[in-house]
């Protein structure tokens, strides 16, 4: 099992009748997953309100749906209580939150008394999220933070991160901004060096 391709499903996927629909805006993503869990399936565009999505059709019996199931998938549509599963390794654990985080996060910047503060943020359920705040804790060394509530969604939680030194770090641990993953630049038209993390990482600011 790839535990990339698992996170990103858990994510971004939900049951549909006789199948498991992955949807996204973001087609080399559902391409990615397309390539790992069914080559021979294909892509439809759908459009929506905010544009076109990409969808991939995966038939239940799908091994990777499979094991989603045995590993207490229910749903994520008005789940509160969802969760993640156990694994037996750091590493399938690392896989697994790149995956489903892959797109669940924004990147940007504030400025706080006159400086300008790089701020990251992961959306999620409280307890997905608590599993990356321990994650990332005990793997790269960032604070323990406090999960907070959705303003707009009683079932979406927020874990901010805005440390200059913690930023770049987590970046680089959960592959973002990187080539494959081009996702914050086209949403809010900002790379890492726009706000200077990786230079005040090194800083220690």
């Amino acid at each position: 099992m790839d535990f990339w391709t698992l996170g990103f499903l858990w994510g971004c996927g939900r049951i549909s009748g006789d199948y498991f629909l992955v949807q996204s805006k973001y087609k080399q993503y559902v391409k990615k997953v397309r390539d790992v869990a069914d080559p021979k399936r294909s892509l439809f565009p759908v459009e929506r309100y905010a544009g076109e999505s990409w969808r991939l059709k995966l038939p239940l019996s799908n091994p990777y749906v499979q094991w989603m199931f045995s590993h207490g998938y229910e749903g994520r549509i008005g789940n509160t209580q969802r969760r993640i599963p156990e694994f037996d390794s750091v590493e399938r654990e690392a896989e697994f939150l790149r995956g489903y985080f892959s797109i669940h996060y924004t990147f940007d910047t504030f400025v706080n008394k006159k400086r300008v503060v790089p701020r990251l943020r992961f959306f999620a359920t409280e307890m997905i999220l608590e599993r990356l705040n321990q994650h990332l804790h005990g793997q790269v060394g960032t604070t323990l933070k406090k999960v907070q509530k959705h303003s707009k969604n009683d079932v979406c939680h927020v874990l901010y991160y805005t440390s200059k030194r913690e930023v770049p770090v987590i970046i680089e641990y959960l592959y973002l901004f990187t080539p494959d993953n081009p996702i914050p630049g086209e949403k809010t038209g900002l790379t890492i060096a726009s706000c200077d993390v990786r230079r005040a990482g090194r800083d220690k600011g």
